[in-house]
């Protein structure tokens, strides 16, 4: 219905602009509604954060990723699903210059925040060995076993997030002053939480659901006008799947998680990104659902293992300061954080230059 492709660039710019500004936008109200649920309901910022930001802000890349599987574009799709995964965890780097209370990894003493890091590196090493073999078979309806193997371990890590809830094993050992620190960093509630009070819990789930939608229809723009941007431009799917894309899905975090931040909620927003990068793993099982002339881990190429090893590196930066906690900064931002940029950065850098042309690779 719309043919993005005959449209000018100048033209498809505006319109990637117009819904990248919409995603972010709801992003903010998505965080404000999701913390308001969270309270109401009880479940708390980790399954908040999980359950319901996780889901609504990876509704571009569900979007982006169906769009591009109906279209035959696997390489796009999958793309953008492991791509989104280090743009968001450099998110989560740069909401450290948000907070710019201490380090983010010291002010967030959770048990459930470091088990889902620890999933997370789970779910995409399982991921990485399929990719790396390009082997799958087909099992129920001509899925691919690896992918649904993957779907069925992230469901496995949801319910043991949802046992651990009031129930974790353990608790890092904290000195009154460091316990003084943290309450201080996250104590910044305001104004919004009496405002929100206002809501009734349906309401509230009205309000979440109508600033997802939004985001779902703009994700759903920018798959579309970025595939055929990527023809205008000059640009491989490759490039464009994993750092255009994946940028623009990645608002929702962004907007989200320094929302959170600025609000005294790091929990919720570390939370936020890991959860939704973990569903975004997760997802290589939605691409085989759609595409149905072949097997995504038959499908992909080398660009995807790269943005997926990436992804696990950034995590893995970021959980070191997890276990580690200590409150060393620089320019009052935490070392991981800053390490944590600097590997993005460098990986950007690789991957235009191995793969931004859309010429012969």
């Amino acid at each position: 219905m719309f043919d993005f492709d005959k449209y000018p660039v100048l033209a498809n710019i505006g319109l990637f602009s117009a819904a990248a500004f919409a995603i972010w936008r709801s992003g903010v109200k998505l965080e404000h509604y999701s913390d308001a649920i969270a309270k109401k309901t009880g479940i708390g910022h980790i399954l908040g954060g999980i359950l319901l930001l996780a889901v609504a802000t990876s509704l571009p890349e569900i979007a982006t990723t169906v769009s591009a599987s109906m279209q035959g574009n696997v390489t796009l799709a999958a793309n953008n699903l492991f791509g989104g995964i280090w743009f968001q965890m450099a998110v989560l780097a740069a909401s450290d210059f948000v907070l710019r209370q201490g380090a983010l990894t010291y002010l967030t003493p959770s048990y459930g925040v470091l088990l889902q890091g620890v999933a997370l590196m789970l779910l995409i090493s399982l991921a990485l060995v399929g990719l790396l073999t390009s082997v799958d078979v087909k099992i129920f309806l001509g899925l691919g076993a690896w992918t649904s193997a993957i779907f069925i371990v992230y469901v496995g890590i949801i319910f043991l997030l949802y046992r651990m809830k009031g129930h974790a094993r353990w608790q890092p050992a904290m000195s009154e002053e460091e316990k003084g620190e943290i309450a201080l960093s996250t104590d910044q509630q305001g104004s919004s939480d009496e405002e929100k009070q206002k809501f009734s819990l349906s309401l509230l789930f009205i309000r979440f659901g109508s600033a997802a939608a939004i985001v779902l229809v703009a994700g759903w723009l920018i798959a579309n006008v970025s595939d055929a941007l990527s023809q205008q431009l000059g640009l491989s799917h490759s490039f464009v799947g994993g750092v255009l894309v994946a940028f623009s899905t990645s608002l929702p975090e962004v907007s989200t998680t320094f929302a959170a931040m600025r609000n005294g909620r790091p929990t919720l927003g570390i939370s936020n990104v890991l959860g939704t990068n973990c569903l975004n793993v997760a997802l290589i099982f939605l691409i085989d659902v759609v595409h149905t002339k072949g097997l995504v881990i038959e499908s992909v190429t080398q660009e995807t293992a790269f943005n997926a090893s990436l992804g696990a590196l950034l995590t893995a930066i970021f959980l070191v300061g997890l276990l580690e906690r200590r409150n060393t900064t620089i320019k009052g931002i935490g070392v991981d954080s800053w390490f944590t940029l600097a590997a993005f950065a460098g990986g950007l850098i690789i991957f235009y230059a191995r793969w931004g042309s859309s010429g012969p690779q």
